[in-house]
């Protein structure tokens, strides 16, 4: 796999709207994970799921144990990280691969993944400064994240999100958001599982 992979119409459209409606009541009667206020994630049971989807799954990344999986909805663009550290101490497995399905926001937002891989979730200004020129297109789709940041990164991937696709990376790959504000969308909804190896 390059920085990512992205399969078509992996989830049927009957599930998007299950995990659509199921984060809609959500929203309106639960408490989110305070950790990533204003933005709002729900953990979700993925035995719901397990006979639908974890045979596909396998199919796409190959043996795999899902470390975690949950509903969210993100109000402000997510900036550069990785998904290493999430669920690594505690089970002293290896990280695997995120699959990010998107429920809503899809047409005009994108998720960006990087070359640089980071093995802990956020940059702290150590790694080395890349001097990639970004386009004019990829400045603007980035304008929501520190110059620092941008500095060490490079060769974005840019992935449309499309309702009942699947988009694939390596938990330590960077990545990040569109700054999906800027096109006037409100939110970016999906369902997002953690695997380990």
């Amino acid at each position: 796999m390059d920085y990512f992979s992205k399969v078509e119409n992996f989830l049927p459209l009957q599930t998007v709207e299950r995990l659509r409606s199921v984060l809609s009541g959500w929203i309106k009667t639960k408490k989110p994970n305070p950790k990533v206020l204003p933005n709002m994630m729900y953990g979700f049971d993925f035995k719901t799921l397990q006979g639908q989807l974890d045979s596909k799954i396998e199919e796409l990344i190959g043996p795999h144990q899902i470390s975690d999986c949950f509903l969210q909805r993100c109000v402000l663009p997510l900036p550069i990280h990785s998904d290493w550290g999430d669920n690594y101490q505690p089970t002293g497995k290896t990280p695997g691969y995120a699959v990010l399905f998107p429920l809503d926001g899809v047409g005009t937002t994108h998720t960006i993944v990087f070359k640089e891989t980071l093995k802990r979730n956020q940059l702290n200004g150590t790694e080395p400064i890349t001097g990639f020129e970004f386009s004019d297109e990829y400045k603007k789709i980035l304008s929501h994240n520190k110059k620092e940041d941008l500095d060490r990164v490079s060769n974005p991937k840019k992935i449309k999100w499309q309702l009942g696709d699947a988009i694939v990376w390596d938990r330590k790959h960077i990545h990040c958001s569109d700054n999906f504000k800027d096109n006037g969308t409100e939110f970016k909804d999906s369902f997002v599982v953690f695997t380990t190896k």
